[in-house]
């Protein structure tokens, strides 16, 4: 998968989700990172969508950060926590790969709910006929 073929908003989630992954040493970047940093992002259409389908984005928001935290840490073995990502150049394929991996699925997830809020909007249309 080419990530430079993402959009710019798009690559900018992925950036932060990874970055947010490392700031709370996870090993990896999950699609709750992914989805932690769509939520937050400035001019982006999750939170919107949501809103159309009726969902709080808090509860969301409350939900990802508990899954967050459930999330494994690596640690030392003085058991302090380390920075993800380490030396290792195949650590660092592997973690582009699955990164890209999830970015496919929730870019599908994404997908999904924009189609759900599309027929959603549809019905309420026929509605007003």
């Amino acid at each position: 998968m080419h990530t430079d073929r993402f959009t710019i908003k798009s690559q900018e989630a992925l950036q932060a989700a990874q970055q947010l992954a490392d700031e709370r040493h996870n090993p990896q970047t999950t699609p709750e990172h992914l989805l932690a940093v769509l939520l937050e992002q400035e001019g982006g259409i999750v939170v919107p969508v949501l809103r159309k389908l009726g969902v709080e984005p808090g509860a969301v928001r409350q939900a990802v950060g508990q899954a967050l935290e459930a999330l494994p840490k690596l640690t030392t073995s003085g058991g302090r926590e380390e920075p993800a990502g380490g030396d290792s150049k195949i650590q660092e394929e592997m973690f582009k790969r699955q990164l890209a991996q999830q970015a496919a699925a929730a870019e599908a997830r994404e997908y999904a709910v924009a189609a759900r809020a599309d027929a959603k909007v549809s019905e309420n249309l026929q509605a007003l006929d």
